[in-house]
């Protein structure tokens, strides 16, 4: 059975108990963000792959065909790991913040006077910082370059990225199944 526990330690040990959870959790929370950074770049690599012996001249239909299911299949896979890596990272975020306020440390604790490491006082003082830049630097320059693009979530991007891949992956299967129609209706 998977039930939540009605465990509740002693009050001397909850503090520690309380600590070790932080740490495990900000560990995984890590993970998940480094997934969300790695994992696209490792589709992207076998998509192009793909997608090169799917639209490379020499290819046969069958093949075209075939690389092309795989490279729609990798691209709704990239989309679906992504979203649950997402998905994870912000409900450890969400866990960590709970057990911040708890504990009574944090930015986001009544009285805090320090700086977040996590969280949504983080994110507010990246999106400050990436204004300021902006509004700092001139029209065509790197620190405003990336100032725009560091404000932007990557999330969305890969996101789309994927859902272009998958497009081009079911525009070759239907061209490659279009031009066997025509082989087929002249061969008959």
């Amino acid at each position: 059975m998977n039930q939540v526990s009605d465990f509740q330690p002693e009050p001397e040990k909850r503090h520690e108990l309380l600590l070790q959870q932080y740490t495990l959790l900000a560990d995984r929370r890590l993970g998940w963000d480094s997934m969300l950074n790695n994992a696209p770049n490792a589709a992207l690599t076998a998509l192009a792959f793909l997608l090169l012996i799917a639209l490379s001249p020499d290819s046969s239909d069958l093949a075209r065909l075939i690389t092309s299911a795989v490279s729609l299949l990798v691209s709704i896979s990239a989309i679906s790991s992504l979203g649950r890596f997402r998905l994870s990272e912000l409900t450890d975020a969400e866990l960590l913040l709970e057990i911040e306020v708890e504990l009574g440390v944090g930015a986001n604790s009544p009285g805090a006077n320090w700086v977040a490491i996590f969280g949504p006082s983080w994110a507010k003082r990246r999106l400050e910082i990436s204004a300021r830049e902006r509004k700092r630097s001139r029209l065509f320059s790197l620190n405003r370059l990336t100032a725009v693009l560091g404000a932007r979530r990557a999330f969305n991007f890969w996101i789309s990225v994927f859902l272009g891949t998958a497009l081009i992956a079911v525009g070759v299967m239907f061209t490659t199944l279009i031009g066997l129609q025509d082989v087929w209706q002249t061969n008959l």
